[in-house]
């Protein structure tokens, strides 16, 4: 029923009731609904064209029996210059109510704009009440297998609380998504949906099936409705080979679950991957043959709506489709669960996975070295064999070819094997890439190298003290660190015990360090083995000593006068060469700055220099101190002093005649001696000849002596 309204820019014309074709002037009179709600509405058209845009409102619903929801929610519509004369409506919906009384709502329709300011009608809608028991309302429909629907439930009146309404099926062949729904007395009238999903058996038949809606709460309390309905098979296509590997043709079956009644045709049949043959069959079953074309699957289909089954009308609701699978590959096998490496008799797993479903593999078909299987299990695509190790060998676990079907196919097409190494051996780390030594803050990369690849090696395993680390990069067996020193400082790179692993051993079994010395001094050298004096042309050799390793030290970085260089040998900190004297001269050994590096600085810092000093010339004595006359027994002290420093003089060099020697003292040049005279007789002092060296000559070349004349005569005078 529409109510149908013409506008004129001075009035409204008419309302007209508009029911089943019938056209009468004045109010409305709807019938409550009997499905919670029902959508009425008002049809409005414009007797004259509007100046400008129209709109027109209907008002006067709020809080009565008349809503707007859902795809309804305008109380307007809007006229323009060109569509005045085009209908429009304002679509609602009534309510049911709980009461019996009829409800009486008096609506306005109001225009503005276009010329049309300013116009109102009113007019009056009766609802003619018909229910004020609760009831519970449902769509119930006849069910298809594979096919979900969303089951709509609702309440007849308004509750006087909460209503749950809880939907619970009898049968096994339906399974519900969604069993439970929730009304409230805003929106009791609205449809609610249980989904269900009726499941897929293995028959042919169709399935009766009970549904009962239980409601709990208000004025519905303990209120339950039951109805009966039927799922229809959907194994329509029933006795055709799962797979095939030839051009062999081969028969499908059709059954419905009923004798069709209508005519079910060679084009309700689709074929890919073959061609059809002729259908013959009548009332549920049907046959049709089918060759393969070859090379892939064969997709059968019966279409959408192919027959008519009594309360379900059309059928199937969607396709209905199955495949058979061209399958000419054998079946292929995958070992999995056997560790890369073991270093205990601990038991494994060894999982045999096919691509396919297969039969026919059994633990006999397993071979199992270097242990000894369990109890083996599985079927279809995955088996399963525990192992337990022998110790100290490897476990290999192999299966032959062709011990497996998939139906069709022998399977996998080669032996297959997988092989646990033992391993006991800790995998080794050297760290290189670090320089022995820096001096600047230039990066350099270390880079950590396993014995074996490993895993869990990461940057938290590197400690870097002494300069900072960069990106951590690698993997396997080889890794790499840039690190920046920080100057003034060695850069010292430690790798934890125990950091990475090779999945069964821990590496290194303990810290790994290398460092990189911060070294910024050059290095120095020391000329040795030069004698002070020389004085022949007897060969000596000089040794050149640095206080660090050095490379680039050459007879050429060594230059001699007064002498000829022998052979120059050496490495490392110590050099040496032979020199021969020229003779009469002395001999200079002299090494140039910055001749030697360390590998990062050169050295040394400034010339070096040794001298052997030519010296033929005997050491000279003079013998000092003793008095020219004595007369008594007191002690005098003769010095005996040489022109240059002397060894090997003592107290046994010095004869006194004519007095007793006292303590000798004195090194080097100079040297003393207290004498005590004997009294009445000269006291004489002598030294040997050669006595004393000077560490080349010895001297004096003759002896020397000094005399102190006793001397106790007055002297006389003469006059004369």
């Amino acid at each position: 029923m529409i109510l149908c309204i013409i506008l004129n820019k001075s009035a409204f014309a008419q309302v007209h009731t508009i029911n089943n074709g019938t056209n009468t002037s004045g109010d409305a009179t709807f019938l409550e609904p009997d499905r919670g709600s029902m959508r009425r509405g008002l049809t409005i058209i414009l007797g004259e064209q509007p100046s400008s845009t129209v709109t027109v409102t209907m008002t006067g619903h709020v809080g009565t029996d008349i809503i707007f929801y859902g795809d309804y929610t305008n109380s307007s519509v809007t006229f323009t210059t060109t569509n005045w004369n085009t209908r429009q409506s304002i679509f609602f919906y009534i309510l049911a109510d709980a009461d019996t009384e009829d409800d009486q709502i008096t609506l306005q329709v109001t225009a503005s704009g276009g010329g049309y300011n300013d116009i109102v009608k009113e007019f009056n809608v009766v609802i003619t009440d018909r229910f004020s028991t609760p009831e519970i309302l449902a769509d119930v429909p006849t069910f298809e297998e594979r096919v979900a629907y969303a089951n709509y439930a609702r309440l007849l009146i308004p509750p006087t609380e909460n209503v749950t309404l809880t939907l619970s099926i009898k049968e096994s062949v339906l399974r519900l998504n969604r069993s439970t729904v929730i009304f409230t007395p805003q929106n009791w009238w609205r449809n609610q949906s249980f989904v269900v999903s009726p499941e897929i058996d293995d028959n042919s038949v169709e399935d009766m099936v009970t549904m009962t809606f239980t409601a709990s709460g208000g004025n519905y309390d303990g209120l339950t409705r039951t109805f009966t309905t039927k799922v229809i098979d959907r194994d329509v296509i029933t006795n055709y080979p799962e797979k095939i590997n030839t051009l062999d043709p081969f028969s499908v079956t059709f059954t419905f679950a009923e004798s069709v009644t209508d005519y079910f045709a060679t084009d309700d049949v689709t074929v890919t991957g073959g061609t059809k043959g002729a259908l013959s069959g009548s009332g549920r079953t049907y046959t049709m043959e089918i060759t393969p074309t070859g090379g892939s699957d064969v997709v059968i289909s019966v279409i959408k709506d192919a027959v008519f089954i009594t309360g379900l009308r059309e059928f199937p609701a969607r396709a209905v489709t199955v495949t058979v699978i061209w399958d000419a590959t054998a079946p292929t096998l995958s070992i999995s669960g056997v560790p890369d490496k073991i270093n205990t008799t601990s038991p494994f797993t060894a999982t045999f996975t096919f691509n396919e479903s297969v039969t026919g593999f059994m633990a006999s078909d397993v071979t199992v070295t270097g242990g000894t299987a369990g109890a083996f299990t599985g079927s279809g695509a995955t088996y399963s064999l525990p192992i337990t190790p022998s110790g100290n060998t490897n476990v290999t676990v192999s299966v032959d070819a062709d011990v497996a079907t998939d139906g069709l196919n022998m399977g996998p097409s080669a032996p297959q094997s997988l092989t646990a190494v033992w391993d006991t051996a800790v995998p080794t780390l050297s760290i290189s890439g670090i320089p022995d030594k820096i001096n600047s803050r230039a990066e350099f990369t270390a880079t950590f190298t396993f014995s074996e690849s490993v895993n869990g090696f990461e940057s938290n395993d590197v400690t870097v003290t002494g300069g900072t680390k960069g990106t951590f990069t690698g993997s396997g067996a080889t890794y790499s660190l840039p690190i920046s020193p920080l100057g003034n400082a060695s850069v010292v790179v430690s790798v934890a015990a125990n950091a990475a692993t090779d999945d069964i051993n821990t590496v290194p079994s303990n810290e790994q360090t290398g460092t990189a010395v911060w070294d910024a001094t050059a290095p120095s050298v020391t000329i040795s083995d030069v004698p002070e004096k020389i004085n022949n042309r007897t060969a000596f050799t000089a040794t050149f000593t640095f206080d660090e390793s050095v490379t680039g030290f050459d007879v050429s970085d060594v230059t001699v006068t007064g002498g000829a260089k022998g052979m120059f040998t050496g490495s490392g900190t110590t050099y040496t060469m032979p020199i021969t004297p020229s003779g009469n001269a002395n001999a200079v050994v002299s090494v140039g700055a910055n001749v030697a590096t360390d590998g990062l600085n050169t050295g040394p810092s400034t010339q070096q220099s040794e001298t052997a000093l030519w010296d033929a010339t005997a050491p000279g004595l003079t013998i000092s101190d003793v008095p020219e006359k004595i007369n008594n027994r007191t002690a005098f002290t003769a010095t005996f002093t040489f022109d240059e420093s002397v060894t090997g003089f003592d107290v046994s060099d010095v004869t006194v005649t004519g007095g007793a020697k006292g303590m000798f003292t004195g090194s080097g040049t100079t040297y003393t001696m207290p004498i005590t005279p004997s009294g009445n007789a000269n006291a004489v002092v002598s030294v040997g000849a050669n006595v004393a060296t000077d560490g080349l000559n010895t001297g004096p070349s003759a002896q020397q002596s000094e005399t102190a004349v006793w001397d106790v005569t007055a002297p006389e005078l003469t006059i004369s």
